[in-house]
């Protein structure tokens, strides 16, 4: 569920590790989809969860974001 969740925020998944009792997935994801991440992540773990954020890059919007930005009602 959280990686369902990280791939709908146009997130690219680098790294997946689990020992049976933890998991940890890091992944590059735009900093626009993260504003919530941290109240959905907790709640798709039943409150199990943590998250980091860190910066990593700065990279151009895709064309269908900056579609979005100049038009929000389309």
């Amino acid at each position: 569920n959280v990686i369902a969740d990280l791939l709908k925020r146009r997130s690219e998944i680098l790294r997946q590790e689990s020992n049976g009792r933890y998991a940890q997935i890091d992944a590059l994801v735009p900093l626009a989809e993260t504003f919530d991440y941290a109240d959905r992540v907790r709640s798709l773990t039943q409150g199990r969860a943590s998250s980091s954020l860190e910066p990593h890059s700065y990279k151009p919007a895709p064309p269908e974001v900056l579609r979005k930005m100049r038009d929000p009602y389309s």
